[in-house]
């Protein structure tokens, strides 16, 4: 999704190409208004849904530590993803928030690649 906001071209790129194996979708920056920018988690997990996601991966989070740039602590982010997921009734394993360096195993079905 690159540097996104949220906006209804998500429902219609899902409706057209989906559903999709994978999403990475950018969830840092979010506490300054900026929203044709940058999606707070909770944006992220509705974008998850409307672009039928199998498996969606929260990207560019803790990467700035200026609070110009709407930086929050890891340990907020986490928070924030884990009460987004709960409320769109989502998992670990279907919104993944790496750890910094962590590498992601993605189950696959091999007919989808």
């Amino acid at each position: 999704a690159g540097d996104s906001g949220y906006c209804g071209v998500f429902a219609e790129i899902g409706d057209r190409f989906g559903p999709f194996d994978l999403s990475l979708l950018p969830t840092g920056a979010y506490v300054t208004p900026s929203p044709s920018v940058h999606m707070s988690p909770v944006e992220a997990c509705r974008i998850h849904r409307e672009l039928r996601a199998r498996v969606s991966m929260a990207i560019h989070f803790g990467t700035f530590g200026n609070r110009k740039f709407g930086f929050r602590p890891i340990r907020s982010v986490k928070e924030d993803v884990a009460r987004s997921r709960a409320q769109h009734g989502l998992t670990e394993q279907t919104f993944v928030l790496p750890r910094h360096g962590e590498t992601v195993h993605i189950p696959h079905d091999e007919k989808s690649i």
